[in-house]
């Protein structure tokens, strides 16, 4: 990590209610579609119970003389790692509200619903009220005649539902609350708080001055350049659904896929366009390490003063793992030396490039004959709708 000086050293501070925590170290790592997930090492004066953290929320606070970064999250967890001199050490994990909604499983059916429509109901049956998150949406989603949670968690299904939908996820923070937001395209990209013009400066060594991007590079790989989809409609047996999406840079190599899921070639051509955004997604990946606390999965910055020009471009940051710590704060174990240190490295896309997540959430698989109740009309002993489907 890099050292800062103190006389523009950042300050690490974490809050839980009316208890204020020294940092003694960090380690957040964030991801654009993925909850975040933050690891603190901690220390007080005073001696917490459990009650007094777990599931309260916490606010980590990196204070610059930029812009200060905030984390709201939950404390998912919270242990107590002894003593340090006259300080009580601890260890907290902090996540987002969505990160619990792995902790509830259930097998439902949902029926002419849309998969936003789905996703903002198992949120608000979830506590995660309509302030907490909000939907950015600039496509229409057609509600689906039939749509199954089967033995996964309400994250899992909400997470397998927005990845086949083409439909990214990214957290907000403030100081009150964190605002999960979701989005399915470049109009949904904003600049990273404060200035979005961040310097590239390889020669900073061990020791920050500034803010800046201290180590970036940019590689491309081969990737698919065509996706096919097909299905079938048994109500128009004639009607061909055949539908693909080609990138125009790179028509070679090419992904078909039976059944592609959808009744109409709008959808389906939808869907093949949205498949190949994914498959193409990291086909530009920039890779490097700054120590600008601001940077935030799903916002943009901009590259300046990279020796190779073609760097000096905009970007979407896709993933962040940053790195802190104010080992000075036990002053009776901190050595001389010891001061506050940060950095991060992170991963990025051209922000002209749409925002895909990859389907990574498995579908659950139903294993053999499922016994269920029919319901239907009284007095009826066997009811049917119009394809003899009960």
């Amino acid at each position: 990590m890099v050292t800062f000086p103190q006389a523009n050293a950042p300050r690490f501070v974490f809050k839980v209610g009316g208890n204020e925590l020294m940092v003694v170290a960090f380690r957040l790592e964030e991801k654009v579609s993925t909850p975040f997930w933050a690891l603190l090492q901690l220390s007080s004066a005073d001696e917490l119970q459990f009650e007094d953290m777990v599931g309260k929320i916490g606010l980590l606070t990196i204070e610059s003389g930029q812009e200060d970064r905030h984390l709201n999250g939950i404390v998912y967890r919270f242990a107590r790692k002894g003593t340090s001199g006259r300080f009580f050490l601890y260890e907290a994990q902090v996540v987002p509200q969505l990160q619990l909604l792995g902790l509830d499983q259930d097998c439902r059916i949902f029926q002419q619903k849309s998969v936003p429509d789905i996703v903002r109901e198992v949120l608000e049956e979830s506590g995660i009220t309509g302030d907490l998150f909000e939907f950015r949406l600039q496509g229409n989603y057609a509600p689906r005649d039939y749509c199954v949670q089967y033995r996964e968690s309400d994250l899992d299904f909400v997470s397998r539902l927005l990845e086949g939908e083409g439909i990214f996820y990214f957290f907000e923070h403030f100081a009150e609350k964190h605002l999960l937001v979701f989005g399915d395209g470049t109009v949904n990209y904003q600049p990273i708080a404060g200035e979005p013009k961040v310097i590239f400066n390889a020669g900073g060594g061990m020791v920050a001055e500034e803010e800046a991007v201290v180590g970036f590079n940019v590689a491309r790989q081969l990737r698919t350049g065509k996706y096919a989809l097909r299905d079938f409609n048994f109500q128009k047996p004639d009607l061909d659904l055949t539908a693909d999406h080609t990138d125009q840079e790179n028509k070679k190599r090419e992904v078909y896929d039976y059944p592609g899921v959808y009744e109409t070639t709008e959808i389906g051509k939808h869907l093949a366009k949205v498949r190949l955004e994914e498959s193409i997604l990291f086909k530009d990946r920039a890779e490097g390490n700054s120590v600008v606390p601001r940077f935030v999965p799903g916002f943009c910055f901009t590259l300046e003063g990279h020796d190779l020009d073609g760097f000096n471009a905009e970007y979407l940051l896709t993933g962040v793992v940053h790195q802190g710590a104010q080992p000075q704060v036990l002053a009776e174990k901190a050595g001389p030396a010891e001061g506050t240190r940060y950095e991060n490295q992170f991963t990025a896309i051209p922000a002209a490039v749409t925002l895909r997540p990859e389907r990574q959430t498995p579908r659950p698989v139903v294993e053999g004959v499922q016994t269920a109740i029919v319901t239907g009309p009284s007095g009826e002993e066997i009811y049917t709708d119009k394809h003899g489907r009960i």
